[in-house]
């Protein structure tokens, strides 16, 4: 098993609608091959975050599956044109 965690930190004026599709989207990573747990949210603990505010964890049954899944096309979408720019 190899689990996958990214810390970042969103702009300020991020606004609700580009919220709720950086949720709609990363959730809908959930879905792709070799992705077995796919979690995500704010830090609620803001003193412990290193200036973080958000935390994304996926879950892989091994390595090969890990690496597939970062090459996997949507994925490298969601990263680029939905995550990036927010941040």
């Amino acid at each position: 098993m190899v689990e996958h965690f990214v810390l970042f930190t969103l702009k300020e004026d991020v606004t609700d609608a580009q919220y709720a599709e950086l949720e709609r989207a990363i959730y809908g990573l959930s879905g792709l091959a070799g992705c077995t747990r796919l979690t995500f949210g704010r830090d609620h603990i803001l003193t412990r975050g290193r200036g973080y505010t958000h935390a994304l964890m996926t879950r892989h049954a091994s390595r090969a599956a890990a690496k597939a899944y970062q090459l996997d096309p949507e994925h490298v979408r969601v990263r680029d044109a939905v995550i990036s720019p927010l941040l």
